[in-house]
């Protein structure tokens, strides 16, 4: 019974560091994508992880993004660090491939708000927006 208990603590407390660690600014690697990445997906709507039509998000002009570190529908600052720009999205979706050493995915939308999208990758600080 002990062991129960103190592996529900364990749990409770991992939760909470993890809330604390995602809360932080993170700084990385941030690229962009869009309806391209329906050719590779057999479902006719495209849905994201979450559940999302990608081309309803598109056609809304709602500022998505993916990441791996935020639960979905969590609302995020993204600053370039390079010339100042910010921009708002929403989590919708899981990625970029972590290979990539890249932190979030950007809609086209939210990257032209940060930066020319010829440039492929910049580098952006991620907060969390605080909930209203």
């Amino acid at each position: 019974m002990t062991l129960r208990w103190f592996l529900l603590a364990l749990l409770i407390l991992a939760c909470w560091v993890a809330q604390e660690v995602f809360a932080a600014p993170h700084t990385g690697i941030a690229s962009f994508y869009g309806l391209e990445t329906c050719r590779y997906n057999r479902d006719p709507q495209c849905p994201t992880a979450s559940g999302r039509s990608l081309y309803d998000l598109v056609a809304n002009y709602e500022p998505y993004c993916a990441s791996w570190g935020y639960k979905f529908g969590t609302k995020l600052r993204l600053t370039n660090l390079v010339n100042g720009r910010e921009a708002g999205c929403v989590v919708w979706d899981r990625g970029p491939h972590q290979k990539l050493n890249r932190i979030v995915d950007l809609s086209p939308l939210v990257f032209a708000q940060l930066a020319d999208l010829e440039y492929g990758v910049i580098t952006v600080r991620v907060d969390m927006e605080a909930l209203p």
